[in-house]
């Protein structure tokens, strides 16, 4: 399964964070709220949540690195598992429902496709 696994810690930094962006904006761009409050707070929550344990990784564009690279990617698998099960356990319909599953998805790929032998420490935040 390494042979597929091309992304690169620092590639997966940009990836974080910019999930971690349309998690916190698209929820209020989108108006969430007005359908489903549960879905606007817990996509607000795993923005930040994702945000800070990324900022807390032992990759290149990490503040602090405390969370080893696989740790990271474990956190990541339970978000994905999150992402595609809670719009079942709490009926979200219509784009609230695409908008978490299609997030379960890309972060699942995005784990899959991460290459977690080595982290590139080429470039540091700090």
């Amino acid at each position: 399964m390494n042979n597929i696994r091309f992304i690169t810690s620092f590639a997966h930094g940009f990836v974080d964070y910019a999930g971690a962006f349309v998690l916190i904006t698209i929820p209020v761009i989108a108006n969430f709220q007005a359908t489903s409050p549960l879905a606007f707070w817990l996509s607000i929550g795993a923005g930040l949540a994702l945000l800070t344990y990324s900022l807390l990784t032992d990759y290149t564009l990490s503040f602090k690195k405390l969370i080893p690279l696989k740790l990271h990617l474990v956190l990541d698998s339970f978000a994905s598992a999150a992402f595609l099960i809670v719009p079942f356990i709490f009926g979200f319909e219509g784009l609230v429902r695409l908008f978490f599953l299609a997030n379960g998805v890309l972060v699942l790929v995005a784990v899959l496709l991460t290459d977690d032998r080595s982290v590139d420490r080429s470039v540091s935040l700090n």
